[in-house]
């Protein structure tokens, strides 16, 4: 029926809508242990990732989501909701958006194919304008002059953790964005050559987009985070929560897609547990379950002929 039909487009709509939100993989954790079939379903609270993170409130974008009106950009004329991913201005009023000040300054060398309208790295800038700067591949500066004082992000054979160097030296990190696969092609870029390349710990991304790597593979815009919250950590002993707002848009796009599958108990297959159900929602997780089952049995059915 038409009924039937339209329902239908409405949801896959939405799962394209947020399959296709920021995007990029970088950096290695742990991997997620799948949960077998015949536990029970979880009935343990819902574990928020933020709490006790000092992120400004969502209280300003959640008005402009709710207007459902979008700002033409003064600079480009073009109409966005939250921030202009073109000419990295933000939409409404600037000033109810957290302006965050680095201890070190960031470089972001964008791969130009990848749509800077799924990058995570855009918030970076958006958040940080006067310490952030966005260059397209192969059009970057040259690092080489100023190799002493300036970081490249990246887990290579010879990286070392940031409480093996120095940090008091250096002024800038270089990170890479784009696919973990386009990555070792920028890298061979000549002005990238002789950089002092440092990784993170690990830690499991908290990212909606599916990708193959695994969790231990972050957005770039959690890799960022990670890195200034180490960077802080080495150079004053602590970290007091003091670039927590890098996490601005990125914990507010999670909340709202938590959200919206919890409000309307439908299943998020791409990733397997990453929507949060509060309590139990059977319908949710055994669907998960049938269709995991139907795909098992299809695949016995074919071995048998």
């Amino acid at each position: 029926s038409c009924c039937c039909c339209f329902s239908f487009c409405c949801f896959c709509f939405l799962n394209l809508f947020f399959f296709f939100l920021p995007s990029l993989c970088l950096v290695p954790a742990f991997p997620i242990l799948k949960m077998a079939d015949s536990e029970p379903i979880p009935t343990s609270p819902v574990e928020n990732p933020f709490e006790g993170m000092k992120i400004s409130s969502h209280e300003y974008l959640l008005s402009l989501e709710e207007s459902q009106e979008r700002t033409a950009c003064s600079e480009c004329s073009c109409k966005r909701k939250f921030f202009c991913y073109t000419c990295f201005k933000r939409m409404g009023d600037p000033t109810k958006i957290p302006t965050l000040r680095l201890p070190v300054s960031l470089d972001i060398i964008h791969h130009p194919r990848e749509l800077k309208s799924k990058s995570t790295s855009i918030h970076a800038k958006i958040l940080a304008p006067e310490d952030v700067n966005i260059y397209d591949d192969p059009d970057i500066p040259d690092y080489r002059e100023e190799k002493d004082s300036v970081l490249l992000l990246f887990p290579s054979p010879n990286a070392k953790n940031l409480d093996e160097i120095d940090v008091t030296q250096y002024k800038k990190l270089v990170v890479v964005d784009s696919t973990w696969f386009q990555t070792k092609g920028i890298l061979k870029n000549e002005r990238l050559q002789g950089l002092q390349c440092v990784k993170i710990r690990s830690y499991k991304t908290k990212f909606w987009r599916y990708q193959k790597c695994g969790p231990e593979y972050l957005a770039t815009i959690e890799a960022i985070y990670y890195f200034y919250k180490e960077f802080q950590t080495r150079l004053a002993g602590k970290y007091d929560g003091e670039y927590d707002d890098l996490l601005f848009y990125f914990s507010y796009f999670y909340n709202k897609i938590q959200g919206y599958y919890k409000k309307e108990q439908k299943p998020f297959f791409r990733i397997e547990g990453y929507v949060k159900h509060e309590g139990e929602i059977p319908i949710v997780e055994k669907e998960r379950r049938r269709r995991k089952n139907k795909s098992k049995e299809t695949k016995e059915d074919k071995s048998e002929k």
